[in-house]
């Protein structure tokens, strides 16, 4: 049975995994290696399938990877990820705390351990809520304070542009999970309504959630809490301010040391792009000491780009690149830069000569298109419009047509295509990516 979960036929694999489960209990332990690793690039079905393998097997040494993988899960399957981490009982506790107090854990998988901790022990998580707090308030005002140093050191690079939006998301995690944290310890009535209402109410709506936080915890919490809503809400209307200073090399040079990829990643561009010296030396170094996995991979792959040479060479399109493109595209304005490394990493890039057809009129409606370089002539009934740089077409794949019903012609472009299906899933993992598209940036697919 498990040599099928390797196949590419993912009705196979599914079939394989529905056997699977009928056969798990806690005597086939040998099973997890083979489910675990599909977890972060299985469709819906087959994670929900491995959540179940892992529930009647019922081992803890599968917490770990699970809230790893819960980066990139569903609501519907981090509130199954909660429910089986909270049957396994008492036992599995050291394995959520390990990975609550790892800031370099994603936001998603610490707020699946922070609601699971919730759940099964109470009094654990009062004991080190302060230190959560505190951890994450310091994350978060550095965050703001890089935003800042990097807004007004005015670059416009790639590896900038890609940090510029992470620290700013960062501070709106860290902001998120400390408020979570009260609330889930009964300091704070309702943290989902809280977070609308600083994000989306009317003033009115917001001074009340600021009020609201203020009367559930200290007078020095609250004027942290204030400098971080400040800084991430905006017309917050507070005056708040975080002092700590950074010039733009202490940032990148802060930033290099990640053990994010993508924050590691884009530091190392960034230093790059402004020419400052010894990046070379630097990323080696980094190379040398940084343990196989993503992170190694990216930087290996920064390289070519620290060599001087006459000769010009071809460089693929690296993970920032793909990052950076999706930032700048209006059509992701408000999506977090978690959101956009997902997408980024399942996107290809693709170029047209011009006068080359991208899609006709009768084409199914499949990919969306996010051009980063040239221009693209879009033919409609209605009259035609031409899409350049940071621009998006093709987002009639949103909508649920068929078929294109345009025609798209290149001017000489090349563009990031990101398959339908991937769009949809990102939606269904990031739900506030999905409002603010379909609030008003799919209307000029039928303007």
């Amino acid at each position: 049975m498990l040599p099928f979960l390797t196949e590419g036929d993912a009705e196979l694999r599914t079939e394989a995994l529905r056997s699977l489960r009928k056969l798990a209990s806690p005597d086939t332990l040998s099973l997890l290696p083979s489910v675990l690793p599909l977890v972060r690039e299985g469709n819906s079905d087959e994670r929900m399938l491995i959540l179940a393998i892992v529930e009647k097997i019922g081992d803890t040494a599968a917490i770990p990877p699970l809230l790893w993988a819960a980066e990139h899960f569903s609501s519907g399957e981090s509130r199954r990820l909660e429910a089986i981490i909270s049957g396994m009982g008492l036992k599995s506790i050291p394995a959520v705390i390990h990975l609550l107090r790892n800031v370099s854990a994603p936001f998603h998988s610490r707020s699946v351990a922070l609601r699971a901790l919730s759940r099964l022990a109470m009094p654990q998580l009062l004991l080190i809520t302060e230190e959560l707090i505190e951890d994450e308030l310091r994350r978060a005002q550095a965050a703001v304070a890089a935003h800042r140093a990097l807004l007004a050191g005015g670059g416009s690079g790639v590896g900038e542009t890609v940090l510029i939006r992470y620290y700013r998301d960062a501070a709106s995690e860290g902001l998120e999970f400390v408020l979570e944290v009260l609330s889930l310890t009964g300091r704070l009535p309702d943290f989902d309504l809280i977070r609308a209402s600083l994000a989306f109410a009317n003033p009115r709506d917001r001074a009340n959630a600021i009020e609201t936080i203020q009367q559930s915890c200290t007078r020095v919490l609250f004027q942290r809490i204030c400098e971080l809503i400040e800084a991430t809400v905006p017309s917050s209307g507070l005056q708040q301010s975080i002092s700590t200073a950074m010039s733009v090399e202490q940032v990148l040079k802060q930033a290099t040391d990640s053990s994010i990829a993508l924050e590691a990643s884009a530091g190392f561009v960034a230093f790059r792009e402004r020419g400052l010296p010894d990046g070379f030396e630097l990323l080696r170094a980094r190379v040398d000491r940084s343990d196989p996995g993503q992170i190694n991979e990216w930087l290996i792959a920064l390289l070519p780009r620290f060599v001087d040479t006459e000769v010009d060479f071809a460089l693929a399109a690296h993970p920032v690149d793909r990052v950076a493109a999706l930032v700048r595209a209006e059509f992701f304005t408000d999506a977090r830069i978690l959101a956009l490394d997902y997408l980024a990493n399942h996107a290809v890039d693709h170029s047209w000569a011009p006068g080359e057809v991208v899609y006709d009129e009768d084409a199914a409606t499949e990919e969306l298109f996010i051009i980063t370089e040239g221009k693209v002539e879009v033919q409609r009934s209605k009259g035609n419009w031409t899409a350049s740089a940071g621009a998006t077409f093709g987002q009639r794949v949103l909508m649920g047509d068929q078929r294109r019903q345009e025609r798209a012609v290149s001017r000489g472009c090349r563009a990031l295509v990101l398959p339908g299906r991937v769009v949809m899933r990102a939606i269904e993992i990031f739900p506030a990516m999905g409002i603010s598209l379909y609030q008003f940036k799919t209307i000029s697919a039928v303007a």
